[in-house]
């Protein structure tokens, strides 16, 4: 540690912080010695702007290293924000089981922060409870083993603290620090019982983190009362890592009850049900839902109870508003995926999108839709293009009159999502609102549906307009899109080669590519072009470069191998990925009617697994590439 009265035997203008020369560190943690809420002359916390300039956004600084025995010695000697401050070193000493060269700026900082530990241990008796309990944080983060005296310590705390947060705290840290595991599963035995729902609900936690999935009901049913429950966090910032969160079910015990669906789906209906307090329930099953397949039902009805249960006025009053926004939002995103959710949903649906909160009843709109309940039409409603969009995919091939007035009163507004969802025998029905949508607004998808048209149905000026776009759009991939659009209706290409010669040869060919294959053997001039950008480094051009390639050709054998290639992940597939250029390999290889043999495990784990392998939005549409690609395997 060193005292205040060394600040100036640092040359600090020499060293870094977050924004140049840190001349500003000595003179806050000498103010912070002195006031409770010192102040910048800016008006700024001096604590914050600390923390912000030597730890900003997780990122370190020769500053940082500087700081760390200053930082210590104040913790342990002023009498306000020692909390913070171990906060702050607890995360500037990092994951111990993560190793960093010791040379390095990362190891000399944690370095500097376990040189201090031994004396910081005495904040483990503090009398301030957030005190003793971001002591007990620093304890996970030091090299282990820990000195019998500490664990020692621990286990008083754990077993005889007054305050529940701190027992839980030292039981969750003995459950990572000691070696005696009987002692450590002992202890979690009895906070399984103890009349503090912090203490049990941690022990709970702890008891998950062990199982296998299905979770045990006793362990699932603790969480589910006492996680229900507004038991507060002993610091604004949340319960930091690397400690293994126990407390309010976010961060942590969210990770682990994601590992068994039906466990999170049961704790989020019970958050639900005693009221969502901080919509931790309805977030929780959205959650399941991004990382699970075939939930949809439970999540759809969990997400309908918490529907009404963000409209009081509460201390959150003003953001009820967004909060009911957005459940409906999620409602409408696992609709479709999802069987009919019953007439008390759909009614709820009906009121909500009859509201004056416009981004509530947009998405209850779009929901009703996804439901195919025609009554959005019937109603006083204002029928958003994305709503009828959904009405149109639930209804076709069978369109009621109600529909038919909708489309006709909406297709003129050139809306992508409603022309999207055209099938080409609507196209062919409603010609000449497309036309109408083209003049409106030359968008992709009014120029795309042009093109399927029978050309007696495009009339001259419509072409006029194709050609007009083609020349002078500012946009390089509309250009494209009316180029080969005109030359489709037309059967004069010539024009549309040399333009896509020209834009694939520039930055982004991914967006002029699919135009190319759009052309198919009219583009043949082009395929040795498209065949060069095979080699490219961007995973998505190369994907088009193979589609177009083929649609152009219909040569398959060149294509092949580079599909199998962009197919096959970097990694094991996960939620969390995007997949566009795995889907677009995918998808041409289904066209195109091969399966690769060593793509075969490939697709079982996107046919089979339970649990994503891309993010929802691609996710099912991986699912339904693969299945039918295995059908053709076999």
């Amino acid at each position: 540690m060193r005292p205040p009265e060394e600040l100036d035997m640092v040359d600090w203008f020499a060293l870094k912080d977050a924004y140049g020369p840190a001349g500003q560190v000595p003179v806050w943690i000498r103010a912070l010695y002195a006031e409770k809420d010192p102040e910048t002359e800016d008006g700024e916390s001096v604590i914050e702007e600390l923390f912000n300039n030597i730890n900003h956004q997780g990122s370190i600084y020769p500053a940082t290293v500087a700081a760390v025995p200053f930082l210590a010695h104040l913790a342990m000697h002023t009498e306000y924000h020692r909390a913070g401050l171990l906060y702050l070193l607890t995360r500037l000493a990092g994951d111990p089981e993560k190793g960093v060269d010791h040379d390095s700026l990362r190891g000399r900082l944690r370095a500097a922060v376990v040189a201090e530990l031994p004396a910081l241990t005495a904040c483990l008796t503090d009398p301030h409870p957030a005190v003793r309990q971001q002591a007990i944080r620093m304890t996970v983060v030091a090299p282990q083993p820990l000195d019998p005296a500490v664990r020692g310590t621990l286990s008083d705390l754990s077993a005889h603290d007054p305050d529940a947060w701190t027992r839980a705290d030292a039981m969750t840290a003995l459950a990572v620090t000691d070696p005696d595991q009987d002692a450590v599963l002992c202890g979690e035995a009895r906070a399984l019982a103890d009349d503090a729902p912090e203490v049990r609900l941690s022990a709970a936690q702890l008891g998950l983190e062990r199982a296998q999935r299905p979770f045990p009901a006793a362990l699932v049913n603790i969480v589910a009362v006492d996680g229900a429950r507004d038991l507060g966090c002993y610091w604004a910032t949340g319960r930091s890592e690397p400690f293994p969160s126990p407390g309010p079910p976010d961060g942590r015990l969210r990770e682990v009850l994601l590992q068994d669906p039906q466990a999170a789906l049961t704790v989020a209906e019970a958050w639900i049900a005693a009221g969502d307090l901080g919509y931790r329930g309805s977030h929780l099953a959205d959650e399941v839902g991004k990382d699970w397949r075939d939930q949809e039902p439970r999540i759809m009805a969990a997400l309908a109870r918490a529907v009404p249960l963000s409209r009081p006025v509460t201390y959150d009053h003003w953001m009820a508003p967004v909060r009911e926004a957005w459940l409906l939002r999620q409602l409408a995103e696992w609709m479709p995926r999802a069987a009919d959710p019953g007439p008390q949903v759909r009614d709820m649906l009906l009121d909500e999108a009859c509201r004056e909160a416009p981004e509530a009843a947009a998405s209850a709109q779009l929901a009703l839709g996804h439901c195919g309940d025609l009554r959005l039409l019937e109603s006083n409603a204002v029928p958003t293009s994305e709503a009828i969009a959904a009405l149109l995919t639930r209804h076709d091939p069978h369109l009621p009159p109600l529909l038919h007035l909708a489309l006709e009163e909406h297709l003129p507004n050139g809306d992508p999502a409603l022309l999207d969802a055209l099938t080409p025998a609507m196209a062919r029905t409603y010609a000449a609102h497309i036309a109408e949508a083209f003049r409106a607004r030359p968008t992709f998808s009014a120029m795309q549906l042009l093109s399927t048209l029978d050309p007696a149905l495009v009339d001259n000026a419509t072409l006029d307009r194709l050609a007009a776009a083609r020349r002078d759009n500012p946009k390089k991939a509309l250009r494209a899109t009316a180029a080969v659009s005109h030359a489709l209706l037309t059967g004069r290409p010539g024009a549309a080669i040399g333009l896509l010669r020209e834009l694939m040869a520039g930055d982004s060919p991914e967006w002029i590519l699919p135009q190319a294959g759009r052309l198919g053997p009219l583009a043949a001039p082009l395929a040795a072009q498209v065949r060069e950008l095979f080699a490219g480094r961007d995973g998505m051009a190369r994907a088009e470069a193979a589609d177009a390639y083929w649609r152009i050709t219909a040569d398959p054998g060149p294509v092949v191998p580079l599909l199998v290639e962009l197919a096959v992940p970097s990694r094991a597939p996960h939620a969390g990925d995007c997949a566009w250029h795995r889907l677009e390999a995918l998808r041409t290889l289904r066209d195109i009617g091969i399966t690769p043999p060593e793509l075969l495990p490939l697709l079982e784990a996107c046919a089979r697994s339970p649990r994503r392998v891309a993010r929802p939005d691609t996710d099912e549409e991986l699912r339904e590439v693969a299945v039918g690609l295995l059908a053709r395997a076999q």
